[in-house]
């Protein structure tokens, strides 16, 4: 069968970068061309442009995005409408993120209106979360709940056979059955993943739109232990499953040797929750002589000093942490269980060992007051990060603010498919936009969230982080010089920004 897989258009209709290979689609294809089924990646999100990310902005650029999702006549829809005419697909997969939902179904009725013929299937965290939307719009067929690398195949399998009542057996699948949604049995997480075969990166379409760093990146684990009660969990779960050394490297070695790659990026969670595994990954990166320079995420409180020291050995040139607020009452809510301490303490280990790193800063969340707002400021201004990141929460279902959002009059418990299409991502839920604290008028707390998102930019400007990040990166830039230079005029438009 002919399987197109889709991650739908979100940044690129801001005209902002999106740089990364979906990995979760390279999982999905690899297996079903294992499968013996045609299959390509079309990431309609990810394009040339080198226009910043401007992540500390966003809210800014989410009209435009609500404008050109709702507008067939962008360009970005001409070039999905011509590749559905020129491969004529089977079955269409489509990615869904909560802020992407407006552009998923789109996404689903231009596919069903340029390919008929083709089985429209939503997967990712939302599907996971909430199959029901989704279903209500009547051009997805399917929608596939948590991991989907084995669900989508006997999927597809059964679509084949063209018998209906095999999917009534198919775990983890939710669909439209005798005029209502039906929901089989949640499927298992997958236990082993080394079994799981290297996401196929060379089935992407317009593969000229990624560099090799952006092609370098991996999971090492899934799932992650913590409370954070701003975190939806359901996709991976929360006990962590590792790969093994051994599957890690071989990847690593694969897109060393396909792609040139020398920048990677491990997204596990938190990558250093198993200090002894991490030891070991960097300890047989030093003995087979595989040099690569790599950045990882994690948590302050699973960093200590020695490790670090060990890292950056191996080649670890930036590391990203959340932070998320300076006021110890914001972190009783949001539970993420880290102390300032802990902050401080990672700040000037990173400092010491001049590893860059980058901080993310969160605003906005329910009973926030003004002075646990000037609490992260002052936090921020203290620690010094190499780059700072700040945006204001936005509610998602599936996790323990959101509930709280509800239990507290500001979020509305659920939306309708056309509500997507009429509001910006950051107001959707909001029973009452713009209102999305209870402790301040609305108006008060943008002018907050402007003062912060300009502080935060100037800060980032600075010449002297600048230069530390073109230096963690120097590696990278001798051996491939259109990186170099991609840097370059981004770093450009980003300062004229």
């Amino acid at each position: 069968m002919k399987i197109l897989l889709i991650d739908p258009p979100f940044y690129r209709f801001m005209g902002i970068e999106n740089r990364y290979f979906p990995i979760g689609l390279g999982y999905l294809a690899a297996r079903l061309r294992d499968q013996g089924h045609e299959v390509l990646i079309y990431s309609v999100d990810t394009s040339k442009s080198v226009h910043p990310p401007a992540y500390n902005r966003m809210h800014d650029y989410y009209k435009v995005y609500i404008q050109w999702v709702n507008d067939f006549s962008h360009p970005v829809w001409q070039e999905i409408r011509s590749f559905l005419e020129q491969f004529k697909p089977e079955a269409i997969g489509i990615t869904a993120m909560t802020p992407k939902i407006a552009s998923v179904l789109r996404t689903a009725s231009w596919c069903k209106r340029y390919s008929p013929q083709a089985r429209v299937i939503v997967g990712g965290p939302h599907a996971t979360i909430r199959p029901d939307e989704l279903l209500q719009w009547e051009d997805v067929d399917f929608v596939i709940r948590g991991e989907g690398e084995f669900s989508l195949g006997e999927l597809i399998d059964a679509c084949q056979k063209g018998n209906p009542r095999l999917l009534n057996a198919l775990e983890g699948l939710s669909f439209r059955k005798n005029g209502g949604i039906f929901h089989n049995p949640p499927r298992s997480l997958e236990e082993d993943l080394d079994a799981l075969p290297f996401p196929a990166r060379e089935l992407l379409v317009y593969p000229e739109n990624f560099s090799s760093e952006d092609l370098a990146i991996i999971m090492t684990s899934r799932g992650c232990p913590f409370q954070c009660t701003f975190c939806y969990k359901e996709m991976f779960g929360k006990r962590v499953r590792f790969r093994s050394i051994d599957s890690v490297l071989g990847e690593i070695k694969e897109v060393m040797k396909r792609y040139k790659a020398t920048q990677f990026a491990f997204k596990d969670d938190s990558f250093t929750v198993n200090k002894k595994r991490v030891a070991e990954l960097c300890d047989r990166l030093l003995e087979e002589g595989i040099q690569i320079h790599w950045e990882s995420t994690t948590r302050v409180d699973l960093i200590d000093e020695p490790m670090l020291q060990k890292m950056a050995v191996a080649g670890c040139n930036m590391i990203k942490v959340g932070v998320e607020s300076g006021s110890e009452s914001i972190h009783q809510l949001i539970k993420k269980g880290i102390s300032l301490h802990q902050v401080r303490q990672a700040a000037q280990w990173f400092n010491r060992h001049g590893i860059f790193w980058v901080a993310f800063f969160m605003m906005g969340l329910p009973n926030e007051t003004e002075e646990d707002i000037q609490e992260t400021r002052k936090l921020m201004r203290e620690i010094q990060p190499d780059y700072v990141s700040i945006g204001v929460y936005e509610p998602y279902p599936g996790t323990e603010l959101f509930d709280l959002g509800t239990e507290l009059g500001l979020l509305n418990p659920l939306m309708s498919p056309s509500q997507y299409f009429e509001r910006p991502p950051d107001e959707y839920y909001l029973k009452a936009p713009p209102r999305r604290v209870n402790t301040m008028e609305p108006q008060k707390f943008e002018r907050i969230c402007e003062e912060m998102t300009r502080e935060f930019d100037r800060y980032n400007k600075g010449i002297k982080r600048m230069l530390k990040m073109s230096l963690a990166r120097r590696k990278m830039y001798s051996s491939d010089l259109r990186s170099f230079l991609k840097d370059l005029r981004r770093g450009l438009k980003w300062l004229r920004g």
